[in-house]
């Protein structure tokens, strides 16, 4: 696992758009998966519980660093909070028609392109 923490490194420095950072993401996450589906499946669980954490710290943040009021570090978490609902709902239509084994994939591509 080596690769994935430089990834995590130049990411920092260059963007993760920089196809190296990108190229050693994507080779250290999925070395080690038996298929795509297990991997894709592995991140969203991650992500699944990275998300409640980011909203707590990240309001933390806004209110102690920055002096935000609670009502204003909330309403700073409004777009956010908008974008996941749409996305899930979405996700939601498209894994019968087009399956997990598609939907996943196209959702991280999504998300990655937003980012």
């Amino acid at each position: 696992m080596p690769h994935f923490g430089r990834s995590y490194e130049g990411a920092a420095d260059v963007g993760w758009t920089d196809p190296l950072v990108l190229g050693s993401f994507v080779a250290s996450s999925l070395r080690g998966t038996r298929t795509l589906l297990v991997g894709c499946g592995a991140s969203a669980l991650y992500m699944a519980s990275v998300a409640g954490a980011e909203f707590y710290l990240v309001t933390l943040l806004l209110q102690e660093g920055r002096r935000f009021e609670p009502l204003a570090a909330g309403i700073a978490f409004l777009p956010l909070a908008v974008c996941i609902t749409l996305g899930n709902m979405i996700a939601g239509r498209l894994l019968n028609p087009l399956g997990v084994q598609r939907t996943l994939p196209l959702a991280f591509a999504i998300g990655a392109a937003a980012s």
